[in-house]
């Protein structure tokens, strides 16, 4: 709404302008057969105690008021309508597919900004806070909000969606009026850019990809011993596997727990490796007698894989390698006091051969020809 003073001059050129009885016998609905769409428009005068009302479309003319109409035209379009003043701008959304703090809830105004992240779950702790309104990211929004727009893909009240995954809206308010307007509206592309980045700020940092799983499997070809041994790694539980080709060792499955503080640092230890620089293959597998190492890790919806040559591993994963090592040790599995032989670890010799130990043998030589590294250290298959 706004008023405005005019001089006498102007009110004489309206009154000599109008021809009373002529806008009198004027229809109170004037139609016009090329104007149909454009809109409706009106003039009412009041004189002596008498109103008239003529409403007509836009474009049509008022016979016998012509110049009237044209000057009452020419004087409604100094009037230049100042676009509406932003009180404050909302941006909620649900992402959808995303773990933890998934719903976002920022509200902009010119003196403050508040934001509210949280997790429909309940898993995760909600994020809130609140931070002056710097005067640049203001008049960035103001000078991106496109009116025609707005209004044009504002939706009613009752069609915002608090818990719908993927659904989200910017409510703009202004004169104590809000609209709502869907993130996927056309022309509000350029206001919502700017709306993420201000409500990049203030997001929290997103959960890291947490490693479920390690697999690390030695594949030592054709040898004595257990040539396919296998670490199954989840969370605190370790599985270690090993096999013969000859079947001529019995087979290996043992479970046990793995302390919480061991499992941590494997699994920090993983998270930094350069698994796309290094691809599935590192030099050339198996291709030396030793045979080769193969590592695989499960690291949220990705899970890596690459084989090494046998002792030489990156040098990124020789402490991994080292905890690998000392937790997968096949030593004194099975034993008991009522057994007649206990299975023990080579660690002296790079196969890691295994063998049965009689304990009825003096220095408890091996029935396979090998010695413990407890009785001398030296591994008679690999010399």
């Amino acid at each position: 709404y706004q008023e405005r003073s005019w001089d006498a001059t102007l009110w004489n050129r309206c009154e000599s302008l109008l021809d009373w009885e002529s806008f009198q016998a004027l229809p109170a609905d004037v139609s016009c057969a090329d104007c149909e769409g454009t809109g409706t428009e009106w003039i009412e005068i009041s004189l002596a105690g008498a109103t008239h009302r003529v409403t007509f479309p836009q474009g049509a003319r008022l016979e016998g008021a012509e110049a009237l109409q044209d000057l009452l035209q020419r004087l409604r379009g100094s009037f230049k309508v100042p676009p509406p003043e932003l009180e404050s701008l909302r941006y909620f959304e649900h992402t959808s597919g995303m773990d933890g703090l998934s719903r976002k809830d920022v509200t902009i105004n010119p003196s403050n900004t508040y934001w509210h992240f949280s997790d429909p779950s309940g898993a995760s702790k909600p994020r809130s806070g609140s931070r002056r309104t710097q005067a640049r990211d203001w008049q960035s929004l103001t000078e991106t909000v496109r009116w025609p727009a707005i209004l044009e893909a504002a939706l009613p009240w009752e069609n915002r969606c608090w818990d719908c995954e993927g659904y989200g809206w910017l409510e703009i308010n202004v004169h104590n009026q809000s609209y709502q307007i869907p993130l996927d509206a056309p022309g509000i592309q350029d206001l919502l850019v700017e709306v993420l980045s201000q409500v990049s700020v203030f997001e929290p940092p997103p959960l890291p990809t947490k490693i479920t799983r390690v697999v690390y499997t030695e594949d030592l070809g054709r040898c004595l011993g257990y040539c396919a041994k296998q670490q199954q790694w989840d969370g605190e539980t370790l599985v270690l596997t090993a096999r013969s080709p000859d079947t001529s060792f019995p087979a290996i499955d043992i479970k046990q727990e793995v302390p919480e503080d061991v499992w941590q640092l494997l699994t920090e230890l993983l998270s930094s490796q350069p698994w796309d620089d290094w691809g599935s293959e590192i030099g050339c597998p198996g291709c030396t007698d030793r045979g080769k190492g193969i590592l695989q890790v499960w690291e949220g919806d990705a899970v890596h894989e690459v084989s090494f040559d046998l002792p030489a591993p990156p040098d990124t994963l020789v402490e991994v390698m080292d905890i690998l090592s000392q937790w997968g040790e096949i030593a004194d599995w099975g034993g008991n006091d009522d057994s007649s032989s206990e299975l023990y670890t080579l660690r002296a010799c790079s196969q890691s051969h295994a063998c049965w130990l009689s304990p009825a043998l003096e220095p408890k030589v091996c029935q396979m020809a090998l010695l413990h590294q407890g009785f001398g250290g030296r591994c008679l298959v690999c010399a």
